[in-house]
């Protein structure tokens, strides 16, 4: 089996959002105006399908949500996490360096957060019992970033209204378009959501970018891999699966009440669509991880060492768990459903599109992955800043 033709028959059908032309010739402009793609990187950088998988995973934003979401697409793959790919990702106190910066943004800009309902200030870790199987929540290692420290510049943020155009917000410093870039983003992230959301999308965030500093002390062969549950604890965090489901509510304007953001129903729905799509990304790119020995990331390569897998079983295995995980999620629904009903109509619809558009996220990240050339081996190369 080639790792990109794995059919995984996922139950839940593609959505498309109407506004994906439009978001991908923003997303161009955008990339280009900060300095982060160059014009003979433009096609290569389009068959990685950023847009389209915008699309697939939030395909009831609006027009103004796409373009953020496709500039946060953009952001991560070049130039985010492809320098963590590179030499950076192998030398942890540089890591820690640059992650400061991110992280110290996250606390200190004034987002000009709106006064709206709600939606909890918790990190999203779980607090009771799994409903269904272990998820991995706050199980495994202490990842021991320190996220908070003040390490980075002071670059604020512009908390005026936002078309999603234009220049960066904030300062930034002179040479640095990654944070110039992820100052804009942020202020367009949180424009008129509720301070419990940006307080929770913050520790989420956080989150996102303390595993990047434990895979690099993995790297480096300062921390241990661990088994399985391990590995999914942080690739939970390190594909952004929970920053990413944060963006549904911001770009589709809804918020989750947090009775029921924190509920064991929704945080095992939550988990579960983590870890469908960490398998899937596993899958996808273990040729490219394996060709930058980045292995100590990846489950297939973790399965074929200490299982003595060989890639067909490795393949197969994990297409049976992501198949075992889709049939858990369907089951977990009824007991989300319930849950929507002892709320308030309003909150009860928050609730139902929220469980979609965790369908959306499954469905969708299986046709990217399955199409975008972001995972050939010949076509991972970073794009150069």
């Amino acid at each position: 089996m080639v790792p990109q033709d794995v059919e995984f028959a996922l139950p839940w059908p593609l959505r498309v959002s109407p506004h994906l032309d439009a978001a991908r010739e923003h997303n161009l402009e955008w990339m280009s105006a900060r300095g982060l793609l160059a014009p003979e990187e433009r096609e290569r950088y389009l068959r990685w399908q950023l847009a389209e998988v915008s699309a697939y995973f939030y395909p009831e934003a609006s027009e103004e949500g796409l373009f953020l979401a496709t500039d946060l697409m953009g952001w991560y793959f070049s130039p985010f996490d492809d320098q963590f790919d590179g030499l950076l990702g192998g030398i942890p106190r540089a890591a820690a360096e640059v992650l400061g910066q991110f992280a110290a943004l996250l606390h200190r800009a004034d987002t000009g957060a709106s006064t709206g309902p709600g939606t909890g200030a918790d990190t999203g870790a779980s607090t009771g019992p799994d409903i269904g199987a272990n998820t991995g929540a706050d199980t495994g290692p202490d990842i021991g970033a320190n996220t908070g420290a003040d390490t980075g510049p002071d670059i604020g943020a512009n908390t005026g209204a936002d078309t999603g155009t234009g220049t960066s917000a904030g300062p930034g410093r002179q040479g640095e378009p990654a944070v110039e870039a992820f100052t804009d983003l942020w202020r367009r992230w949180t424009a008129g959501m509720s301070p419990h959301w940006t307080a929770r999308t913050t520790g989420n965030w956080c989150q996102y970018l303390a595993v990047y500093l434990t895979e690099a002390q993995i790297r480096a062969g300062q921390h241990s891999t661990g088994g399985v549950d391990e590995h999914l604890w942080r690739r939970r965090r390190s594909i952004s699966a929970y920053v990413l489901n944060d963006l549904y509510e911001r770009v589709s304007g809804f918020e989750v009440p947090p009775l029921a953001w924190h509920s064991q129903a929704l945080t095992a729905l939550r988990d579960t669509a983590a870890d469908i799509v960490s398998i899937s990304n596993d899958v996808a790119s273990v040729e490219k991880e394996e060709a930058d020995g980045t292995g100590g990331n990846n489950l297939l390569l973790i399965l074929e060492r200490d299982h003595g897998m060989n890639r067909d079983q490795s393949l197969a295995e994990a297409v049976a768990r992501t198949r075992e995980l889709a049939t858990r999620f369907r089951g977990l629904e009824p007991h989300a459903h319930a849950l929507a009903r002892c709320l308030p109509p309003d909150q009860e619809t928050a609730v139902l599109r929220y469980i979609v558009l965790l369908q959306d996220f499954m469905a969708g990240n299986d046709r990217w992955e399955r199409t975008s050339h972001r995972y050939t081996v010949s076509g991972h190369q970073p794009l150069p800043l």
